[in-house]
């Protein structure tokens, strides 16, 4: 029973632990948040990613009058080696989201509205969080 109890509580989990919004001039602006699984279990196994037997993670990213130019996503904070989605970059497919691991996503967008970054997981469950 602790043993199945464990599991239970380690199952899949997703946050968004920070959204930090940078002016690069006149109305440019960069978006990075910050995505984590603190659990042991990822979001999705390996043999799902493979196969792709269940839709990716997505992390989207709205707001009024704001638009999206670029998505990119990253495994370290620097972006040193970022995957850029070419299509649809207001909502971005994550893979998985590791076992305590995090993600960065980073949007370039125009417009000077708040924003609201989602995640919509199906095994990891659903957050948000706005900036300014």
């Amino acid at each position: 029973m602790a043993f199945t109890l464990f599991h239970a509580d380690e199952m899949p989990l997703v946050k968004i632990q920070s959204v930090e919004v940078k002016q690069l001039g006149d109305k440019l602006r960069q978006v990075t948040a910050i995505v984590e699984n603190p659990k042991i279990i990822p979001t999705h196994c390996v043999a799902d990613v493979k196969h792709k037997l269940v839709r990716p993670d997505h992390v989207s990213l709205a707001g009024e009058g704001v638009k999206v130019i670029a998505a990119f996503t990253s495994d370290e904070p620097f972006f040193e080696s970022p995957h850029e989605q070419r299509r649809e970059p207001s909502v971005v497919k994550l893979k998985t989201v590791g076992s305590h691991g995090v993600t960065y996503v980073r949007w370039l967008v125009t417009g000077d509205g708040a924003v609201t970054v989602k995640i919509d997981s199906i095994k990891g469950g659903k957050d948000e969080k706005k900036a300014d």
